[in-house]
């Protein structure tokens, strides 16, 4: 990228409201906060929805998490779409902003013109919503087994070829609350980000940079033992991998 292209993407960056679900996943939650400030997020909030791991609490109120991130307590598990909701209300609405769920395995590197691209997709497309595309291919880490919903596993969706492709690594694609940029759209309602989360417009990006890996389809899924268990017995049905397997 040229210089003044550069340093405009920074500027995204550092200024971008950048909103993180969080309930009862430490691991997830810390790689993500660290993945987002390494990469020159500065405006990161944390809605916390009434976890009592007592690791995590630890994590959020130590003098690292207050560097890189602010925490705004829900108190209660509103779940993850709602949380959207208060995110749009938080930023303003009208104002884009970055909403995801922590159990991402984020793209590494970031493509350097991130910010500026998910822009301009969703500027091109007229589409509120503008994702990652999670990678479900036969990768080594992810486990064929996985359950995707209720009805798809990893290895099934991998093979379907389900695409409505707009241009390269660029498709049509419905997004719940996995990494989102929002970027309203004056002539939708509300701006278009207010409706039920995953039947808004969305396109997904892929391809070097852009992709993601959904850390609970590995087959080593990242979190320790003490802490996959304490969050099984806690998760509710809004958690489509864990909880809906008890």
């Amino acid at each position: 990228m040229q210089d003044n292209q550069a340093q405009q993407e920074l500027a995204l960056r550092e200024s971008i409201s950048v909103f993180v679900n969080s309930f009862e996943q430490l691991t997830y939650l810390r790689d993500t906060i660290d993945w987002f400030h390494g990469k020159g997020f500065r405006n990161l909030t944390v809605l916390e929805q009434g976890s009592i791991y007592p690791p995590l609490r630890a994590y959020l109120t130590s003098a690292e998490f207050r560097s890189k991130a602010r925490l705004q307590e829900l108190r209660k598990n509103v779940g993850p779409r709602r949380a959207v909701r208060k995110s749009a209300v938080m930023a303003g609405m009208g104002k884009p902003f970055i909403f995801t769920d922590p159990d991402l395995d984020l793209p590494e590197p970031i493509a350097a013109d991130f910010l500026t691209r998910l822009f301009d997709l969703g500027r091109r497309y007229a589409v509120p919503k503008v994702g990652l595309a999670l990678d479900v291919s036969e990768n080594g880490k992810n486990n064929p087994q996985a359950k995707v919903g209720r009805n798809q596993t990893i290895g099934s969706l991998s093979g379907s070829g389900d695409r409505d492709e707009l241009e390269p690594n660029v498709c049509k694609a419905r997004i719940d609350t996995t990494f989102f940029l929002h970027v309203p759209q004056p002539e939708f309602e509300n701006f278009g980000i207010l409706r039920t989360q995953h039947r808004i417009p969305a396109v997904r990006i892929g391809g070097a940079g852009f992709a993601a890996g959904h850390r609970p389809w590995y087959f080593a899924n990242g979190m320790e033992a003490d802490e996959e268990t304490h969050y099984r017995a806690r998760a509710t049905i809004a958690s489509t991998t864990f909880g809906r397997t008890k």
